[in-house]
């Protein structure tokens, strides 16, 4: 269909936005028919599932396949669509996970460019769903393989005994130590009673410490080292352009000299959830360096503080229920953690946790 035919085509269904027939796609051709509106129809439950199913065979595929575009439709027709994506049938919430998983397991299917981009995808569109112990000890199993898989299995929208007892096994490893309050948890999960001790505290912060001072070292060397370059080698890292024909103002007689800089190191210090004192004589790409001899003077000082602070978002992110994950926060509640407190309400829209809150206040 020609260009300004398909611009026309989709501006009609856009205005009409019809109820699609439940046999609009059966396989990738009749994708490709409809691909450029697709998003101008209706939700309709049995085209989504099969447009989920097409997705996953054309996978599979040898033949050409536009595995991006594929995907792109599935979450801009269905996943973006829908208010409650876990209320979907199971069959359907089952293939989305099976493009997830086929993102990791046979990545060749897409270029490089593009894996990444389809990997975010379909974590996105799997997000809010739960699924069977088969997709559980999945996303547990090979939770090494990108953040992404970790994301899945810390942020799993439901209870799940296979996540908690996963918790239990790596709960001290070190890659997840700045994630403490969501490891807590899944622990809370199953014992409410459960509360993070100091000591654990104590050494997720030191951990942070050593992590951030590590880092800070590295990105001064390198960019002490560029420095160095670029004096020594400055006249070496001029390169001649000449101009585009088309820039009627350039002389075409002269080139243009242009610099190329060395690429310089960045700057990621740890995320942390309480307050960090910053060296005011340090800052890098906009980062203000920690005082870490005066952050564990101040860190161990208000250790309470921070338990409780731990403890609250520990219960935020479990999996209980509502009344019982209220009467949990209320015991967690300082006069020095409103601000963690009030922003829970917020997040998860606790309203009768927030009207005790303006009572007590």
């Amino acid at each position: 269909m020609p260009n300004h035919q398909t611009e026309i085509h989709r501006a009609i269904l856009q205005i009409e936005n019809p109820y699609p027939a439940d046999d609009l796609i059966s396989n990738y051709k009749s994708f490709l028919r409809v691909r450029d509106f697709l998003h101008a129809y209706k939700f309709n439950p049995v085209v989504f599932s099969a447009l989920v199913e097409v997705a996953n065979k054309s996978w599979d595929s040898t033949g050409r396949v536009n595995r991006l575009s594929l995907i792109e439709s599935v979450k801009r027709y269905g996943f973006s669509r829908v208010e409650n994506a876990d209320l979907m049938d199971a069959s359907v919430k089952e293939k989305a996970f099976q493009l997830f998983r086929k993102t990791f397991e046979e990545p060749e299917k897409v270029t490089k460019r593009q894996l990444e981009e389809v990997q975010k995808i379909c974590s996105s569109m799997i997000s809010t769903l739960t699924f069977g112990e088969p997709e559980e000890q999945w996303l547990c199993s090979n939770i090494n393989l990108s953040d992404l898989i970790a994301t899945r299995v810390l942020r799993y929208p439901g209870r799940s005994p296979i996540i908690s007892s996963w918790t239990r096994e790596h709960y001290y490893e070190a890659r997840f130590r700045s994630q403490r309050p969501i490891l807590a948890g899944w622990l809370i999960d199953e014992d409410p009673a459960y509360v993070v001790d100091t000591r654990t505290l104590f050494d997720d912060f030191e951990y942070l410490n050593q992590l951030d001072m590590r880092a800070i070292s590295d990105y001064e060397e390198e960019k002490n080292a560029n420095r160095v370059m670029e004096d020594e080698l400055g006249e070496y890292l001029m390169k001649v352009t000449l101009p585009s024909p088309d820039d009627e103002e350039v002389d075409p007689d002269f080139p243009i000299y242009e610099t190329v800089s060395l690429e310089y190191p960045t700057l990621k210090l740890s995320r942390r959830f309480y307050s960090i004192l910053e060296d005011s004589k340090r800052k890098f790409q906009s980062q203000q360096v920690p005082i870490f001899k005066k952050l564990r003077e101040d860190f161990s000082e208000n250790i309470a503080i921070t338990q409780n602070v731990t403890m609250l978002w520990a219960v935020a992110f479990s999996h209980l229920a509502m009344e019982q994950k209220t009467e949990l926060l209320k015991l967690y509640y300082r006069e020095e953690t409103y601000r963690s407190f009030f922003k829970i309400c917020v997040r998860f829209k606790m309203v009768e946790l927030l009207r005790w809150l303006s009572q007590i206040r």
